[in-house]
């Protein structure tokens, strides 16, 4: 069975370009290292308002994600698989880094396919938000980078993949976010065959798309769940052999406060466990208050 033609398609190159191959492969390993050390974390399901230095968040993240790779545009997907730590250093700034497995496939090309075993896998990144720049609007900023890892036989597909975002948080009440923007989707990747092949670069075609995430949260923090999608422009219809040019996920997880509840003081000096809505609904009280004594 002819593996490289399921993964990447090419013929194996003379011998005579061995050394521009080795500063191929070494231009695409820079790429990738620097993709890892850039990396921020796609973390647009956590309601951030809720984390403080003495929260964590804990969370299970599953993706299925498909693309096209190399010159002869084979479709493929990958399904990783994640538990996820979430801490918020600063506000408005999200740190995170997680362990799991991923498990890359291909569809049929020239009479043959790839469907790995699952490998061990990792994520890392920080992801920015602003303040609130209304009373329902937030910018959000970051990326988000894993390791595919994946096993068939004697054919072993890695790569860096980095997905970078830009877009709109609406919070909608105090249970409901909605975030909406652009979204890079960048792999880069080598497959290795037996000994008798040479290792072949590969890489997807399409790295522009959109996205669009809606996230349920208890009130006023605790658990929490999104469902993300991201389509790119060829994205298409047919799903019966894993999303094509696009994305899903669902992510649900949980803060832990790992100290009391950050006290704050009111106008009168009295201590008050903060929420997102507190300003809020001390200013509806004291109206309340003022109409009752009218």
């Amino acid at each position: 069975m002819n593996h490289y033609a399921s993964g990447a398609a090419a013929t194996p190159r003379p011998i005579s370009v061995k050394k521009e191959l080795f500063h191929h492969m070494l231009r695409q390993n820079i790429i990738v290292v620097m993709l890892l050390l850039a990396s921020t974390l796609f973390a647009s399901g956590i309601p951030i308002e809720d984390m403080s230095r003495s929260t964590l968040g804990i969370e299970y993240k599953g993706m299925v994600a498909g693309q096209t790779i190399t010159r002869a545009t084979v479709h493929s997907f990958f399904k990783p698989h994640y538990l996820m730590v979430r801490y918020a250093p600063l506000p408005y700034l999200l740190i995170s880094a997680g362990a799991g497995a991923t498990k890359f496939s291909t569809a049929e090309y020239d009479s043959t396919r790839f469907d790995g075993t699952r490998g061990v896998s990792a994520a890392i990144g920080v992801h920015g938000f602003s303040p609130r720049l209304i009373d329902f609007l937030m910018i959000t900023a970051g990326t988000h980078a894993y390791l595919l890892n994946s096993k068939q036989d004697d054919y072993h597909y890695t790569a860096a993949v980095a997905d970078p975002i830009a877009g709109i948080r609406f919070l909608i009440g105090d249970m409901l976010d909605i975030e909406a923007g652009a979204k890079g989707h960048i792999l880069y990747g080598r497959m290795n065959g037996p000994a008798s092949k040479s290792p072949l670069n590969f890489s997807n075609n399409n790295r522009v798309r959109g996205y669009l995430s809606t996230t349920l949260h208890s009130f006023p923090g605790g658990a929490y769940m999104t469902l993300s999608l991201d389509l790119s422009p060829q994205a298409k219809s047919d799903w019966s052999d894993g999303p094509h040019e696009a994305s899903l996920s669902l992510q649900v997880g949980a803060l832990i406060r790992t100290r009391r509840s950050v006290a704050i003081t009111d106008k009168k000096g009295k201590k008050v466990d903060y929420f997102r809505n507190y300003d809020k609904m001390k200013e509806q009280q004291e109206k309340m208050a003022d109409e009752v004594r009218k």
